[in-house]
Parts: C-alpha cells; structure tokens; sequence
C-alpha cells in the first residue's frame, strides 16, 4: 500500500529472486521499504496477524456540537496467523525484557523491539 505522496518500496523482481536473494531477503537485506510500511507491517505482529491501513486520527469532535464521529479501522487482509503474531510478540518482548533492547524498557508498559541491522548501511552514501 503507497499513501499519497509516499515513495513505493525497492524490490527484487520476482523473476530474479536466486536462492541467494531469498536468503538474504530474509532477514532484511537488499530490500528498502519507507517508515510507514515499516510500521503497518510491524503493527500486523501487534494486531493477530492482520494488515491495517494506518490512520493518523482515530475520530474527529465537531468542536461546536461535540459530536465525534470515529474513523474506521480497515483491516486490509490477515497476512500471518494469530499463533505466529503470539510468537513473534512474545520474541519481541524478550528483546526488550531481558535482551539487548533493555534500554527501550518503559514502567507500565509491554514493550517489544528487534534490535541489530544486518549491515551498515551507511558504508554506500
């Protein structure tokens, strides 16, 4: 899904995905996404495995009426299974409970994280 204004993602084409490129395709090499992909694809681990467009307002309050009217919450397609969302949930948490993302840990609040890059990206500028 691209937003208006949004850049698309860097992808391999299809046809020109070798055992290699799948392997590193894997665990995040060779592929750019933006922010916002990043975070809806992320969300879908929180949200049971489904796919939701990002909102950035949950309702509006007509300020003269006070009538609130919620925006919608479109859940575009379940892309992983409920069962492998509570893994991946409960890995992410170990990152940050006792692994090397204790640094993200926040009082009163479940926190997962994934820390570590494959690669410095920063070598190619």
């Amino acid at each position: 899904m691209i937003c208006l204004g949004e850049a698309g993602s860097i992808f391999f084409a299809e046809d020109k995905v070798g055992p290699v490129e799948l392997a590193t395709i894997s665990f995040g090499q060779r592929f750019e996404i933006t922010p916002i992909q990043l975070v809806t694809a992320v969300s879908s681990i929180a949200n049971g495995g489904k796919l939701v467009t990002p909102r950035f307002v949950k309702a509006t309050i007509d300020s003269e009426t006070g009538e609130r009217k919620d925006i919608e919450t479109n859940i575009k397609a379940t892309v992983i299974t409920e069962e492998t969302a509570s893994k991946v949930r409960d890995m992410m948490h170990s990152v940050v409970a006792e692994g090397t993302g204790k640094g993200a840990k926040v009082e009163g609040y479940t926190i997962g994280g994934k820390t570590g890059t494959s690669e410095d990206r920063s070598k190619y500028k």
